[in-house]
């Protein structure tokens, strides 16, 4: 769940029989909504090892393959996968020996593959699908809010915030024996 808070902080006049600059009561408000996320972000890799550095590339290379083919005949669209890391590196035969008497026992080699989906429900899935395929070794989920749903959640915690502001106003100006005649500044 992802949840958005908003402040407004505004300067509303009180009717009195002096200038509207000297009467002045300032209010703060705040709004808090709360958004389910439209968006997933799942992170995952292929790792290979073997002693040739170009035979771990190559199994690796064709094991990411079929991973991206399996997700793509699921539906997801191309776009929607994106090589996010790529890594090789020696593993040695003997850590405990100093770094030039050690040898290359093999090479390993990691492919991060970030998918990203707008249906959240098919996150499950998509791991079962990725790890069927190929897939060994999950690195994050992400569960985010497209800017939309962010910019419609921002609005609502925005009105809130204002409408309390205001209330807060109202009364204050109630107890002061006045009424609030119109705002001066809102920030």
């Amino acid at each position: 769940m992802v949840i958005l808070g908003m402040a407004c902080i505004g300067s509303v006049a009180a009717a009195t029989t002096a200038t509207c600059d000297e009467n002045v009561i300032h209010s703060t408000g705040s709004g808090n909504v709360i958004g389910t996320p439209d968006r997933a972000q799942i992170t995952f890799a292929v790792g290979t090892e073997n002693p040739d550095v170009k035979v771990a590339q190559q199994a690796n290379a064709a094991q990411m393959k079929k991973v991206i083919d399996a997700l793509v005949s699921a539906g997801l669209p191309k776009d929607a996968l994106k090589t996010t890391g790529y890594s090789i590196y020696p593993v040695y035969d003997d850590y405990t020996k100093p770094l030039l008497d050690q040898k290359v026992r093999t090479y390993h080699v990691t492919n991060s593959l970030t998918v990203t989906l707008h249906d959240v429900n098919r996150t499950g899935e998509v791991i079962d699908i990725a790890v069927a395929n190929g897939v060994n070794q999950a690195n994050s989920i992400q569960f985010l809010l497209s800017d939309e749903q962010a910019q419609v959640l921002r609005t609502a915690a925005l009105e809130e915030a204002v409408s309390r502001a205001r209330a807060d106003a109202d009364t204050v100006a109630a107890a002061l024996g006045t009424s609030v005649t119109g705002v001066k500044n809102a920030d």
